[in-house]
């Protein structure tokens, strides 16, 4: 049998009344079920040695057991035994090698951790048979016409999966009791028909139902290359694969007011090249020669 339970400072009441808390116990609960084995026993960031002790007294002698701290990913095996002191019988714990057991449950808590990890979502080419705007191509398009962020947050919400949506519903949830590690992200990578790209981030949630926002600075195009979402993002030299994308960039710099003029000569590269000059950024286009 598998399973075990979380300690939480909550009350019975809040728990029974309160839909957010229920749904934090209920998502708990699935997860000790699945998770870790009856040998196993979990704590939060504990100290390992003193929590042996306290499980060996409530044991008998010649018993295995893990203890897997679930907030460093750490863990460590123990087996009880019988030692007389004063005449005295008292069970005590000794260290012995992580068992496979042990090992094997680490890795379960791990693995159910790269279930939170960034996941993709891709955006069809066929955009009629989806709720849409037909003139959604590229990640630029989210800085260009901002109203889109909402469409494509309501998308990700619609199309991702049962495991998506469970896994970045319970990191968020689960992040407000300290379960979690902190770094464990709670977002999904948006890839767009032209191959560009952008991160979406769960920011709340209505009953099971999670809000997913555009993460300002996250928008790359398909090589990978920053799409600038500020007139403060406009400096240096960028260069481009496609001149799609190098006119997504010529058409952002001049919703920012940036000024664009085109260079004398061509290149062997499509590029962007840009400066501030008298207080006015202005950015130099510059085409690839045939």
């Amino acid at each position: 049998m598998k399973g075990y339970f979380f300690t939480l400072n909550i009350g019975k009441d809040a728990l029974m009344k309160n839909v957010f808390y229920k749904t934090v116990f209920s998502l708990l609960l699935l997860i000790s079920v699945n998770a870790y084995a009856s040998h196993s026993v979990p704590c939060n960031a504990c100290n390992m040695s003193t929590q042996a002790r306290l499980i060996a007294d409530a044991r008998s002698p010649g018993e295995t057991f893990t203890i897997i701290d679930t907030t460093n990913l750490r863990a460590e095996s123990y087996r009880t035994e019988l030692i007389n002191i004063g005449g005295e019988p008292f069970v005590v714990a000794r260290s012995i090698a992580l068992t496979s057991t042990g090992r094997n449950d680490l890795n379960d808590i791990r693995n159910s951790y790269a279930l939170l990890e960034s996941t993709i979502i891709n955006i069809p080419e066929d955009l009629p048979n989806t709720n849409l705007p037909e003139d959604i191509g590229s990640s630029a398009d989210l800085i260009l016409t901002p109203t889109l962020r909402g469409s494509i947050g309501r998308f990700v919400e619609q199309e991702s999966t049962i495991v998506q949506r469970a896994s970045a519903l319970a990191a968020t949830l689960l992040r407000a009791f300290g379960l979690f590690p902190e770094g464990i992200p709670t977002e999904i990578t948006v890839r767009f028909p032209d191959g560009s790209t952008a991160t979406y981030r769960v920011t709340g949630t209505m009953g099971l139902t999670l809000t997913w926002d555009y993460v300002e600075g996250s928008a790359r195009d398909a090589n990978g290359n920053l799409v600038p979402d500020s007139e403060n993002d406009f400096s240096g030299t960028f260069q481009f694969e496609s001149t799609e994308d190098l006119e997504n960039a010529v058409n952002i710099a001049e919703l920012f007011g940036v000024q664009i003029r085109n260079g004398q000569q061509c290149t062997r590269v499509k590029q962007l090249t840009c400066s501030t000059a008298g207080g006015e950024r202005i950015c130099v286009r510059t085409v690839s020669c045939l």
